[in-house]
C-alpha cells in the first residue's frame, strides 16, 4: 500500500507541473490584460501608470481585429475615432481575403485526407477480401482427442499482451482508482481552480466589472470601454477551452434528452392511469390468442395498483390534518403491534379496535375485553397514552358535507394506514405479476417508488425490488359453495387480475349438465358473480371505491350472459402500430448505430460460414457488436413507446350502443421488465416432457408430398384410422382371392394416397 500511495504523489506531482507548465504557456497570451486590469483599477484611485496596449492584430480564426483598451476615463476624441473605425476592420478587404484563403486551405487539406482515405479504403476492401475467402480450417479436436479452437497468431499475441503483459483488467481498474483520488485530492482541486481562473481571464474580469458598477453613472464609459473589453478577455478562452466545452454543452444536451425521454413515458402513464381509473369496476378485454390481452391487463393491474397506494396516502393526508393535536405517530405505532401481535388481519378488525378504544374514552372506569365482556378498569394498561393523553376538546371536524368525529376520522385513518404500509402490491391475481415497487424505509413512515422508467442496472443487481402479486383462491369470491366451507376470508387489495376467465367459468356447452341444485361446486351453485357484482361495497373507503377488476377471453359470447353482462366495460384491441422512441433528436445517432451493427454482423456471418477459427479481426467484432447491441437494447427497451386504440364497450354488447375509443401507451420498461410470463403453464408441461422417449431428431418424417398408408398410420389419428379402415374393407369385399392376394393388398396399401 505504501508503494501504491508513493506512485499516486509522484503522478500527482508530475501531473500538477504539467498543469502548471501549459498555465504559463496559456497565460503569457494574456499577460496583456491581466497587467492592464490592474492600471484600469489603480486609475480610480489616481495613480497614472503608462498604459500597456496590446498590438493591434488580434488575430481570431485568421480574421484581425483592431485592439480597444482604453482607459475608463479616456473617453477623448481618438477613442471615439477608433470606436467608429473599428466596426470597419472586420469587413475590410484584408479580412475578406484571409477569409477565403482560410477556407481554400481548408478544403485543400480535406481534399487531402479523402484522397489518403480512399486509397486506404480500397488497400482494406482488397485484404479484407483475401482475409475472408473460403478455405478450410485444422480440425477442432486435438491429438489427444480433446477439443480445441484453433486460434491465429495475431490474436494469441494480442492476448498474451492483454492478459499477461498489460493485464487490461487491472490497469483499468488502476486507471479509474487513480482518477478518483485525483478528484478527491483537495491540492489538485486547488490548482485546477487557479489554473482554470488563470485561463479564463477571471481576474481581468472582476476587476472590470467592478469598474463597470462604479462607473455606472457613465454610460459612455460602461458600454464603449468594458463591454468590448469583456469580449476580449473571453475569446481566448474561448479558443483555448473549446473542446472543454463542447464536451460540456454534448453531455448536458444528452442529460437534457434523457430527461424529455423520461418525462415523455411518464406523461403517458399518466395518460394511462386516467384511462384505468376512467373504467368502471369490472372490465374485460377480448380477442383473439396473441393480440396481446394479457399484456394490457397486466399494464392495466400495474398502473391501478399504484393508483391505489396514492388515493390512500391522499386519505391519510386528509384524516390526518383534521385533529391537529392528536398523535397519529403513537396511533400508527399501536397499529403495528397489534398486527405483529395478529390481532388485526383486515379492515373489519380495525373498525372493532378503535370501537374499543372509544369504549375505554367514554367509559373510563370500564374495559371492554376482546371477547366483548365488559370488566373493571381498575390497573388495566393499554392504550391510555394516546387517547386519554389527548388534551385538545376538539372532538369533531366539519368538512364542508358532514361533522366527523375523531373516532369515525381514526378508523378511516387506521384503514389507510393498514393498506399504505403493506408491503405486498395490493393486488391478487391468477397468475403472478411482479410489481417492482421498491419500498423506501428509510425512516418512520414508508414510501413507495413507482418510477418504472429510471430503474438502471444498479437498481436490478442490488436491490431486491421483486414483488409479486397475491396468488388467487377462489374460494374467497364465492357467496354460494365453496371448495372448502370452512375458509373465512377478506380480501383487501386493490385489483383483482384473472387470465383465461371464460377457461375458469366455462362456456354454455360445458355448463349444460351442470345443475344449481348439484352437491358438489359447479359454476352455476358458486355464486362467483354475485360476489362481483356487490365487490365495490366491501373495497371502498372514504366513499372512494379502492377496486378493480380485470379480466382477458377470447370471445365472451361464448360465456353465460350473466356473466358477460357482469362487465361494465368490454375491451377490444384495434390496431397495434409499430413502435416510437421518445427519445428527441434521435434522426441520425440511432440509425447510425443499428447500421453499424448491422454490418458487422454481415460479417461475422460471412466469417462463420468461410472460417471457424478465432482470428482478431473477429474477436474485435464480437466485442464491438457486444456493445452496440446491449447499447441498442437498454435504449429501445428504455425509450420504446407503442400506442393501442382500444374499443370501449359496455358488458351488454348491444349492437345499438355507442362504444368509445381510448388511447392506451405500452412501454417495455415498465410491462416487460420481468412483470408476467406469457407461458405461465410451461412448468407443468415440462413435468411431462421429463420422461420423453422419443425426440423431435428421431421421429418419423415425410418421405414425399403425398403420405402413404404407414404415414397415416402412425399418425395414431380418428381420422386416418377410419380412412384406411374403410378402404381396407372395400378392398377386403371386391378384390380376388386365392394365392398371392395377400401380398398385392398390401401393396396396393402402399399405394394409396390422399
Amino acid at each position: 500500500m505504501k508503494l501504491r500511495k508513493a506512485i499516486y504523489i509522484i503522478f500527482l506531482i508530475l501531473i500538477i507541473l504539467a498543469i502548471l507548465a501549459v498555465t504559463v504557456l496559456l497565460f503569457a497570451g494574456n499577460a496583456f490584460h491581466f497587467v492592464n486590469s490592474f492600471i484600469d483599477l489603480f486609475s480610480l484611485f489616481g495613480l497614472k501608470i503608462d498604459y500597456l496596449v496590446i498590438p493591434e492584430n488580434i488575430s481570431v480564426f485568421g480574421i484581425r481585429i483592431i485592439n480597444i483598451d482604453a482607459s475608463p476615463l479616456a473617453l477623448d476624441n481618438m477613442f471615439l475615432i477608433q470606436l467608429k473605425v473599428w466596426p470597419i476592420y472586420l469587413i475590410n478587404q484584408d479580412n475578406i481575403f484571409d477569409y477565403i484563403s482560410l477556407v481554400l486551405n481548408f478544403l485543400m487539406t480535406l481534399t487531402r485526407i479523402i484522397m489518403i482515405v480512399l486509397i486506404v479504403y480500397v488497400f482494406l476492401k482488397l485484404l479484407f477480401t483475401c482475409f475472408m475467402a473460403a478455405h478450410e480450417s485444422s480440425s477442432l479436436v486435438a491429438q489427444d482427442g480433446t477439443l480445441k479452437q484453433k486460434e491465429t497468431k495475431g490474436y494469441q499475441v494480442f492476448m498474451f499482451i492483454r492478459n499477461k503483459i498489460i493485464h487490461f483488467d487491472k490497469l483499468k481498474f488502476e486507471v479509474i482508482s487513480f482518477f478518483r483520488f485525483l478528484i478527491n485530492n483537495l491540492v489538485f482541486k486547488i490548482t485546477l481552480i487557479i489554473v482554470s481562473c488563470f485561463i479564463l481571464n477571471a481576474i481581468p474580469i472582476i476587476i472590470s466589472l467592478f469598474l463597470m458598477y462604479v462607473y455606472m453613472f457613465a454610460f459612455d464609459a460602461t458600454f464603449f470601454t468594458f463591454i468590448p473589453k469583456l469580449i476580449r478577455y473571453f475569446l481566448p478562452a474561448l479558443i483555448y477551452l473549446w473542446p472543454i466545452i463542447i464536451v460540456f454543452v454534448i453531455r448536458h444536451f444528452n442529460k437534457v434528452r434523457r430527461w424529455t425521454g423520461i418525462n415523455r413515458l411518464m406523461h403517458r402513464e399518466a395518460l394511462n392511469e386516467a384511462a384505468v381509473s376512467s373504467m368502471g369496476v369490472m372490465n374485460c378485454v377480448v380477442g383473439p390468442p396473441g393480440d396481446g390481452k394479457t399484456t394490457l391487463i397486466t399494464d392495466f393491474s400495474m398502473s391501478f395498483e399504484a393508483k391505489v397506494r396514492f388515493t390512500v396516502l391522499e386519505i391519510l393526508n386528509k384524516y390526518g390534518t383534521m385533529f391537529p393535536d392528536f398523535n397519529f405517530e403513537f396511533l400508527e405505532f399501536c397499529l403495528r403491534q397489534e398486527i405483529n401481535a395478529g390481532r388485526i388481519l383486515n379492515r373489519v378488525h380495525i373498525k372493532a379496535y378503535i370501537d374499543r378504544i372509544s369504549f375505554m374514552y367514554y367509559y373510563p372506569r370500564k374495559r371492554l375485553d376482546h371477547d366483548g365482556s365488559l370488566k373493571d378498569r381498575a390497573n388495566v394498561k393499554g392504550h391510555e397514552p394516546f387517547i386519554f393523553g389527548y388534551k385538545s376538546n376538539k372532538m369533531h371536524s366539519y368538512d364542508g358535507l358532514k361533522i366527523i368525529t375523531i373516532f369515525d376520522a381514526l378508523i378511516i385513518y387506521l384503514e389507510a394506514y393498514y393498506l399504505f404500509i403493506q408491503d405486498v402490491p395490493l393486488a391478487t391475481s391468477n397468475y403472478p405479476i411482479n410489481y417492482d415497487h421498491v419500498a423506501i424505509n428509510t425512516g418512520h413512515f414508508i414510501k413507495f417508488d413507482y418510477n418504472y422508467f429510471e430503474r438502471s442496472e444498479v437498481d436490478l443487481l442490488y436491490y431486491d425490488s421483486k414483488a409479486f402479486s397475491i396468488n388467487i383462491n377462489y374460494d374467497d369470491f364465492r357467496l354460494g359453495k365453496k371448495f372448502d366451507p370452512e375458509r373465512i376470508s377478506y380480501f383487501d387489495s386493490g385489483v383483482i387480475t384473472y387470465t383465461e376467465l371464460d377457461k375458469e367459468r366455462g362456456n354454455k356447452d360445458d355448463l349444460q349438465s351442470l345443475s344449481k341444485d348439484d352437491d358438489f361446486v359447479n359454476q352455476l351453485n358458486d355464486s362467483f358473480q354475485d360476489f362481483h357484482k356487490v365487490i365495490r361495497h366491501s373495497r371502498t373507503l372514504d366513499h372512494q371505491p379502492l377496486i378493480k377488476v380485470f379480466c382477458d377471453m377470447q370471445a365472451s359470447s361464448d360465456i353465460q350472459a350473466k356473466i358477460r353482462h357482469l362487465f361494465d366495460t368490454i375491451i377490444t384491441i384495434e390496431k397495434d402500430p409499430e413502435a416510437e422512441i421518445l427519445y428527441p433528436f434521435n434522426w441520425f445517432l440511432y440509425p447510425l448505430q443499428k447500421k453499424v451493427l448491422s454490418k458487422i454482423n454481415e460479417f461475422r456471418s460471412i466469417y462463420r460460414e468461410n472460417r471457424r477459427d478465432l482470428s482478431l479481426l473477429s474477436f474485435l467484432a464480437n466485442k464491438i457488436a457486444a456493445k452496440l447491441q446491449q447499447k441498442l437494447f437498454i435504449f429501445e427497451n428504455t425509450y420504446q413507446s407503442r400506442s393501442y386504440t382500444l374499443i370501449i364497450k359496455h358488458g351488454s354488447e348491444d349492437k345499438d350502443q355507442e362504444s368509445k375509443k381510448v388511447a392506451y401507451f405500452i412501454q417495455p420498461k415498465k410491462i416487460y421488465s420481468e412483470r408476467f410470463a406469457t407461458d405461465i403453464y410451461k412448468p407443468v408441461f415440462e413435468n411431462t416432457y421429463k420422461d420423453a422417449t422419443v425426440s423431435v431428431y428421431h421421429s418419423a418424417q415425410f418421405k414425399s408430398l403425398y403420405p402413404s398408408s404407414d404415414d397415416l398410420e402412425y399418425q395414431e389419428g380418428y381420422w386416418p384410422k377410419r380412412l384406411l379402415k374403410g378402404l381396407f374393407s372395400g378392398l377386403k369385399k371386391k378384390g380376388p382371392s386365392g394365392p398371392g392376394v395377400k401380398e398385392k393388398k398390401d401393396e396396393k396399401l402402399e399405394e394409396l394416397s390422399w
